[in-house]
């Protein structure tokens, strides 16, 4: 089925969802395309969100539990145990409006047919008659969206002055 929007909860999805249980061999499930990308020669590098300490987020509980519209958020540690530098102690915190917050996956937390877990994502898109697009820090504030445009702001400074923080 169709969802109406992302992250919908189960109890709202699963009415519009229709489960069929089949067996399938991989290859059939995700055949080989014999026809190679146009875009081949053009990648350098698969779909990748780099410097990691900016995006991968976790939330922060307050003294008053967690805002869920706009959690506050600081880096994933994880990431920064692995950053590189001078990225090593980057480290940002800020709340971000939720519809900006998505789950993403790290290879490391595949199996074969599985995921281990789950990392939480800033990614300041927004849908489009034409598509996805890239929110910019300006566009988020116009919109009202004070926290992605501090967390964009922070980012952007980072990501221009590196050994500052």
């Amino acid at each position: 089925g169709t969802l109406p929007k992302k992250n919908l909860r189960w109890s709202e999805a699963k009415d519009k969802l229709k489960l069929t249980h089949k067996q399938l061999l991989p290859g059939k499930l995700f055949p080989p395309s014999l026809i190679p990308s146009p875009y081949l020669k053009q990648i350098k590098e698969g779909a990748t969100l780099v410097p990691r300490c900016l995006w991968f987020v976790q939330p922060v509980s307050g003294p008053y539990g967690i805002n869920r519209e706009r959690p506050a958020l600081e880096t994933s540690p994880e990431v920064v145990k692995t950053a590189k530098r001078p990225w090593q102690n980057t480290h940002l915190q800020g709340e971000v409006e939720a519809q900006y917050l998505y789950a993403t996956m790290l290879s490391r937390q595949l199996l074969p047919f599985g995921v281990i877990d789950f990392s939480l994502v800033v990614l300041p898109l927004e849908d489009s008659p034409t598509g996805i697009r890239l929110v910019k820090k300006e566009a988020a504030l116009a919109k009202g969206h004070w926290g992605l445009h501090g967390w964009l702001s922070q980012a952007e400074t980072l990501w221009e002055n590196p050994l500052m923080y």
